[in-house]
């Protein structure tokens, strides 16, 4: 019993520290000053299938099991807040840089940006959560596969480069910027009886070329859910506008 107790502490211990971590941004970025442009074009803002932890076995099944009850309505809602994702963030952007921040929309003509735009949901294989929601104008960039960690083909210049250089020659914008933004599960509690949840939002920097100049990585505050309230989903997916300004400044850093 001891043993038991003792282990049930350490694991409570481990979730609390989740969910003391404050709302954060950070940049990775080799760069070692500042980089300036005129213009700037924000190619794709999409919300993309919540990431559910596949360990330990048996806690993350009891608990994927709940979330895949609600994830029609957590989907629901990822699809009416992505243009307002869009929306504020270039506001933010434009706000904070010198450069100005444009989508697609603003620098190509009707005809190409409706050969290359894409909006609304595109599916994936995942089996809980199987589409990923761009918002209107966005440029599709890459073939989201199972869906799983959709967020490491913005990272992979085999997945991405070729297209993103192409998108930076029809827009003659010499950097392109890439928000994409996930709820994660980052622990899951004992049997599956809770999960410390999260919203992800990461924004891409590439050059011309489609190689990735910086990645800023802003993070909420986590909260221990019990997995079937949809309330305590919106609770995080909400939290945007504050992300939002955190990673504009970020970017600050690293473009002026």
């Amino acid at each position: 019993m001891k043993k038991l107790l003792g282990l049930v502490g350490i694991v409570l211990a481990f979730m609390t520290t989740f969910s003391c971590t404050p709302t954060k941004a950070v940049t990775y970025t080799e760069l070692t000053s500042p980089m300036r442009a005129d213009t700037v074009t924000l190619c794709a803002t999409a919300i993309g299938p919540m990431f559910l932890p596949v360990f330990p076995l048996i806690d993350a099944s009891l608990f994927n099991a709940k979330a895949e009850e609600v994830a029609p309505q957590i989907m629901s809602e990822e699809a009416d807040l992505v243009n307002e994702y869009q929306t504020m963030l270039l506001a933010d952007l434009n706000a904070t840089l010198q450069a100005t921040v444009y989508t697609p929309d603003q620098l190509l003509d009707s005809n190409r940006l409706k050969e290359s735009s894409v909006s609304g949901s595109i599916p994936t294989s995942s089996d809980i959560f199987p589409f990923l929601f761009y918002a209107d104008n966005s440029l599709e960039l890459i073939d989201v596969g199972k869906g799983r960690n959709v967020r490491s083909k913005f990272t992979n210049p085999k997945d991405i480069q070729e297209r993103v250089a192409s998108i930076s020659e029809q827009t003659k914008s010499p950097l392109v910027l890439v928000s994409y933004n996930r709820l994660a599960v980052i622990s899951i509690g004992m049997m599956g009886t809770t999960g410390t949840l999260r919203l992800e939002s990461n924004l891409f920097l590439y050059s011309r070329r489609g190689r990735l100049l910086a990645h800023v990585l802003g993070t909420t505050e986590p909260t221990n859910v019990g997995g079937r309230t949809l309330a305590r989903y919106k609770e995080q997916l909400d939290q945007f506008p504050e992300l939002s300004r955190l990673m504009a400044k970020e970017m600050k850093r690293v473009l002026q």
